[in-house]
C-alpha cells in the first residue's frame, strides 16, 4: 500500500476496480480520498458494504469483461 499511496498522492478520488472485499479500498478511503469501488460479484461487494460502511465508500456490482 506505501507505493499504491505514493502513486496516488494528489488524488482525491479514486476508482478501484476488481475490489473483492474491499480491504484495501478501506485503506485507500482512509487517506481521505473519495473512493468507487467496483466488483463483478455480488457476494463480494455485499462483504464489503457490510465491513466498510462508515466509510462512505460508493461500491458497484459490474461485469468487467
Amino acid at each position: 500500500m506505501a507505493f499504491v499511496g505514493k502513486l496516488l498522492a494528489g488524488c482525491k478520488a479514486v476508482l478501484d476496480v476488481g475490489c473483492g472485499t474491499g480491504n484495501k479500498t478501506e485503506l485507500l478511503a482512509a487517506a481521505g480520498r473519495s473512493i468507487t469501488a467496483l466488483d463483478s460479484d455480488l457476494g463480494m461487494i455485499a462483504v464489503a458494504r457490510e465491513k466498510h460502511a462508515a466509510r462512505g465508500i460508493k461500491y458497484r456490482t459490474l461485469g468487467m469483461q
